[in-house]
Order: structure tokens, then sequence, then C-alpha cells
């Protein structure tokens, strides 16, 4: 499965509901063996929990966001490489970005495409030109 944005997550954007910049934005490591859920019938962040998410979630912090006239979308870009410390369990297969605010929306789904198997050791993430996600147009 390849990396999305959530429906509910755009839609709060979208709506002004939630700010990008300004709301506090974490990343967690999702467990390769636990499929993300496109459907809208879980709304919330929580529906990942301790057994399928991995290490401490990590908070995004220099946000902002990039209107790519070239490729008509909106770019919410991310410049601090995220680091987990410590890493152990199951191999991760994705980094799930929410809101964590009083509802936990998820926002985008990033699929790692090759699972990462922690070693103790220290996971690091760098968005692609430091785009976590984009809207299309």
């Amino acid at each position: 499965m390849a990396s999305f944005v959530y429906n509910e997550g755009a839609s709060k954007i979208a709506q002004g509901a939630l700010v990008w910049t300004t709301a506090t934005i974490k990343a967690a490591l999702i467990a390769e063996a636990q499929t993300p859920d496109k459907d809208d019938t879980d709304l919330t962040a929580a529906k990942y929990t301790t057994t399928n998410r991995i290490g401490t979630d990590q908070t995004l912090s220099n946000k902002s966001i990039n209107k790519n006239t070239t490729d008509d979308r909106e770019e919410f870009l991310q410049s601090t490489v995220l680091t987990w410390t410590a890493v152990t369990g199951a191999q991760v297969g994705w980094i799930l970005i929410y809101s964590d605010e009083a509802t936990d929306v998820p926002i985008a789904c990033i699929d790692l495409t090759t699972p990462v198997t922690p070693n103790g050791g220290d996971l690091t993430w760098t968005p692609a030109s430091n785009i976590v996600f984009y809207l299309q147009q």
C-alpha cells in the first residue's frame, strides 16, 4: 500500500480546524504487520495502540506550507530530522502523522516501502525535500 492522506485530516485542514503551522503534529512509528486503515470509520490516531506503535512518538517542528504552482499542490513541510532513540520491537513499515490535540486526527500515513528492523539503535526520518505530504489541486 502506498502513502496516503486521511480524508478527515485533509478536511480539517481545508476547514481551518487544523492549522499545520501551529498545531502539535506528531509522528508515530507503526508496525509493518499493521495495515493502515484508509477507512473513515476510525477517525482518531488512538486506533494505533502500543501493540502496533513502536518507540516514542516524535513532535514535528519547523513546519511550513508551500504553494507549489508548478505541480498544482499545497506542500506541508517539516525541516527537522526526526529521531527515535533506542528503538526496539517489531519491524517498522509506516509513519503515522497526526494532530496531537483533543481529537487526535490522523493526517497522513507514510509508507516506508522497505520495512526497518529496530536493533536498539536510533531511527531517523527526513522527509524528501522536507515534504511530509501534499494536497493536490
